[in-house]
């Protein structure tokens, strides 16, 4: 009997140790995975978050793709800085299709994103209106501030001649200063 006790004793402490050996070994597993699930867990945070960004930069780009005529049509009606003698031009280009007789451009100034334009112009009355309803039509923020019109009087030939002087003063708003 002092041996199937021994033998108890021997085959009870192997299975202690043989657990103890199993639980340490069980927790130094345990504590590798929650390390490499952490890992895992902030590379897989990054990831989405770069994949994010990415989306984000891919959607911008395809609606800067997609807006590419909408904003070429709209630079159409800005004025910038180098474009000022092509507009002037587009003025004096309104006075033929008025039917004016001559017009003159004073003044050209700029005040923040506002152009200021002053111009006379001569002919008949009804070619004056006309001239300042082209104005105020251009594509683009027209507010005229002042339209003076007067009655001249012209001898030409010794015949009286009468026509009109309009004195314009022009705002066009959506001017860009480099």
């Amino acid at each position: 009997m002092k041996k199937n006790n021994q033998k108890i004793k021997i085959i009870l402490v192997s299975v202690i140790v043989l657990n103890l050996i199993l639980i340490g070994f069980y927790f130094f597993v345990f504590s590798a995975i929650k390390k490499k699930s952490e890992g895992t867990s902030s590379a897989y945070i990054s990831l989405n978050e770069y994949l994010s960004k990415e989306g984000k930069i891919n959607i911008l780009k395809s609606a800067i793709k997609k807006t590419t005529t909408d904003r070429v049509n709209l630079e159409k009606y800005f004025i910038n800085i180098d474009d000022i003698p092509v507009f002037t031009k587009k003025i004096e280009s309104l006075s033929s299709v008025a039917g004016v007789d001559s017009i003159v451009i004073n003044s050209l100034s700029k005040k923040d994103n506002v152009l200021l334009l002053n111009f006379e112009a001569k002919g008949k009355f009804e070619n004056i209106i006309y001239l300042e309803q082209l104005v105020e039509n251009l594509p683009f923020r027209v507010n005229v501030n002042k339209l003076y019109v007067s009655k001249i009087a012209n001898v030409v030939k010794g015949q009286s001649i009468t026509n009109w002087e309009g004195l314009y003063s022009v705002e066009i708003i959506g001017f860009f200063d480099n």
